[in-house]
């Protein structure tokens, strides 16, 4: 099913950006949790395996804010 969905062109761009977008927005979790010593990061990866990347970031920002005010 999921070869068949790359097939086309538009379905195979589709996949490709949900995954960089993933790829990237893990990378930075655990570049800019680790440099400001945020608790949890896993949280944000499981959001975005979850969810997707429109709860991660949103998360990750909140739980960088909330250490960054301790």
């Amino acid at each position: 099913m999921a070869l068949a969905a790359l097939r086309r062109r538009i379905s195979a761009f589709f996949a490709l950006d949900v995954i960089v977008s993933a790829v990237v927005l893990w990378t930075f979790v655990f570049v800019e949790g680790s440099r400001r010593g945020v608790k949890r990061l896993w949280m944000p990866i499981a959001a975005s395996l979850i969810v997707g990347v429109s709860l991660a970031l949103p998360l990750f920002l909140y739980l960088r804010e909330t250490r960054a005010e301790n």
